[in-house]
Order: structure tokens, then C-alpha cells, then sequence
């Protein structure tokens, strides 16, 4: 008789012991982290890197804006061979729409060259010939303090095309709508620049033409039939004066905003305001002032160093910019050099850049 091998009952394992599954957790958990760190890694990039070039791309786009005003600020067409036909006796209107300074300004109190400002600040604002602000500037609450204002003047030309056959009257016709304000002022210069007439136009803003008759303040010399001084045509150049002022305020999302305002040169209650761009915490700007009459700038001065502003020939700018949300790890405790002033920002999480430029007054150069 064979015996028989007793067989042992061997149960395979299934699952995981406590110890396998213990050690799959942790690796698991590192992945994870990893995962996560890498993923707020990236989005922290992503933030900072969209922060930077929204604080670059606004620099650069109120940078153009105030180059572009500064250069032709002062101009007053290709002729000086005006004919004024507004009826003013003594003179100031002519004096003040062609004749006027080019730039004007007013100095932020405590922000001069060498000095340190804390934002947010105290308002106050003044320049050397002791001009008063624009009413609409002066009216505004939602201005910042900190922040100096820069006012540039001149003529622009506008996109009014008139007719190419016309006889020679007291009425410019338009290929279509004049689209100005009514009573605004106006310059037309004969394609050849050899002479414009100034003048307040009578028409409305939808009629095809620019008419000189009777009417608003000052108004012009009668008879309002008598022809114009110049023949004017399709080559014709229709030009509008107009003064526009730079200043930081309260933006509508509550950001601090570069804004412009456009007015009519004679009216400063006619003011438009217009937000250009956002996260502008301050603007400083300087005069170049021409000393020796050589039409360059022997130094720069703030506005309320300015005791004539027809010697300024360029002017320098100098903007704070800023983030819209805050994506640093640490509060940015610097102190920023604007031109010499020495801004200090709220110790907050933004990024911020300062951008400078100087800019001539083509009109005031020789």
C-alpha cells in the first residue's frame, strides 16, 4: 500500500496589506504634490507674466499718447498767414486760440525733484504764473493727489473733406457732415499754405458746409457775406482748436486711470472726460525751458518753476504704472524714482514700472 502526500491548502493573497497600501498612499501623495506644486507654479508664471505685460502694454500705449499730443502741441497750420475774421476788438481771442503757449501745467504739491510722496497723499496743485485749474479738473473728486497736470494746446487737423470746385464766398462746402459743435472755431487753409482764415462757424454739425455768419461769442465781423481771404477747395485743410489736459484720477473700475479732457480753448466748462488707461498711480512731468533763445532746453523745471510758458520747448513725463491685481508673493515695499520725485506706493502685491519720456515741441523749435 502507497501513501499519499498530504497536500497543504495554500491561499493566494488578494489586495494589498496594510503596508503595501500604506506605501502606495505616500507615493501617490508626493505625485500629487508635485503635481500641485508644479501646477501653482505655472500659475503663478502665468500671472506674473500677464500682470508684467499689461502694466508694459499700458506704459506703452500712454506713452504714444502723450508723445503724439506733446509733438504737435503748438501747431497752428502750415501758414502764418491768417486772416481773423472773428469779431473781437481788442484782440484776445486771436491772441489766445493762435497765440497761446503751446503747453501749460500745474506742479503737484509736495512732489518736486528731491522730495518723497506716500501715496495716496494730500491734494493740492499750482505753477508759477498762478493760473487757476480748469473748472472741470478743479471740480473733480475723483482726482488723485501725487499727480501733476499737464494741459497741451494747438490745432488739429480734421478728417472734413471739402468740395473740389467752389467759388470763392463766406461758406466752405463739404463732400458730408461737418460734424462739429456749434459756434466751434475753425481754421481753413488753402492747399497751397499760402494763407488760412480763422473764423466761428455758423452751420450746424450735420450740414454739409462750414458757414460764416452771425452768431455766438465772439462771433464774426459783418457783413457775413463778404468772402473769404483765401480761395478754398478739395486741397483745402479744415483745422479746430482745442486744449487737452492729462491728470491721474478714480477710474470707473476704481483703479487709478490716466484720463484726457478735451475743451474748447475758450471755455474750459466744455470739458469731456475720457479714461485712456488704467493703473496710472502717478505722473510727474518737467518743462524744458529755452534760457538763451537757442530753442533747446538749458534746463527743467516743474510748473511752478515756469514763469513763461512760451520758453518751454520740450517737456519731460514720467508715469507709475501698475498692475491691476496683486500677483507678487511679497509686498513691494520700493520706492520709485520718477524724474527725481520719490513716489511711494501702498505696500501691496502689484507689480509695478516706471516709464519715462522726453518729448520736443516741434512748434517751438527753430
Amino acid at each position: 500500500m502507497r501513501a499519499r502526500p498530504i497536500q497543504a491548502f495554500c491561499r493566494r493573497q488578494q489586495g494589498l496589506s496594510l503596508v503595501e497600501l500604506m506605501v502606495a498612499l505616500l507615493i501617490a501623495l508626493i505625485l500629487t504634490a508635485g503635481v500641485i506644486q508644479i501646477f501653482l507654479g505655472s500659475n503663478q508664471t502665468y500671472r506674473f507674466t500677464e500682470g508684467a505685460s499689461r502694466v508694459q502694454e499700458n506704459a506703452r500705449f500712454a506713452m504714444d499718447t502723450l508723445q503724439r499730443d506733446l509733438r504737435m502741441a503748438g501747431y497752428r497750420g502750415c501758414t502764418r498767414n491768417i486772416t481773423s475774421w472773428l469779431n473781437d476788438t481788442s484782440g484776445t481771442e486771436w491772441e489766445h486760440i493762435l497765440g497761446g503757449p503751446a503747453v501749460t501745467g500745474w506742479e503737484a504739491g509736495g512732489t518736486a525733484p528731491g522730495n518723497l510722496f506716500a501715496l495716496p497723499g494730500t491734494a493740492s496743485w499750482s505753477n508759477g504764473t498762478a493760473s487757476a485749474l480748469p473748472t472741470a479738473i478743479n471740480n473733480d473728486g475723483n482726482r488723485i493727489p501725487g499727480s501733476d497736470i499737464l494741459v497741451v494746446n494747438g490745432a488739429r487737423v480734421l478728417d472734413i473733406q471739402p468740395s473740389a470746385s467752389q467759388p470763392q464766398g463766406s461758406v466752405i462746402s463739404l463732400t458730408g457732415p461737418n460734424g462739429l459743435p456749434g459756434h466751434s472755431i475753425v481754421l481753413a487753409v488753402a492747399g497751397d499754405c499760402s494763407g488760412g482764415d480763422l473764423w466761428q462757424k455758423q452751420s450746424s454739425d450735420s450740414a454739409a458746409n462750414l458757414s460764416r455768419g452771425s452768431g455766438g461769442s465772439p462771433g464774426n465781423w459783418p457783413p457775413a457775406g463778404t468772402p473769404f481771404a483765401n480761395i478754398h477747395g478739395g486741397e483745402t485743410q479744415i483745422l479746430s482748436f482745442r486744449s487737452t489736459a492729462y491728470y491721474v484720477r478714480t477710474g470707473a473700475s476704481g483703479e487709478p486711470s490716466l484720463y484726457r479732457l478735451r475743451l474748447d480753448p475758450r471755455n474750459d466748462e466744455d470739458w469731456q472726460a475720457e479714461e485712456l488707461v488704467e493703473g496710472v498711480e502717478s505722473m510727474q512731468v518737467l518743462y524744458g525751458l529755452d534760457d538763451t533763445g537757442n530753442r533747446t532746453a538749458d534746463e527743467y523745471v516743474t510748473a511752478a518753476g515756469v514763469s513763461d510758458w512760451e520758453s518751454v520747448v520740450s517737456v519731460r513725463v514720467a508715469l507709475l504704472m501698475r498692475s491691476p491685481q496683486e500677483v507678487n508673493n511679497e509686498p513691494d515695499t520700493r520706492v520709485y524714482n520718477l524724474i527725481g520725485t520719490r513716489i511711494d506706493p501702498v505696500d501691496d502685491r502689484r507689480i509695478r514700472q516706471v516709464a519715462t519720456t522726453t518729448v520736443a515741441v516741434r512748434n517751438r523749435l527753430p
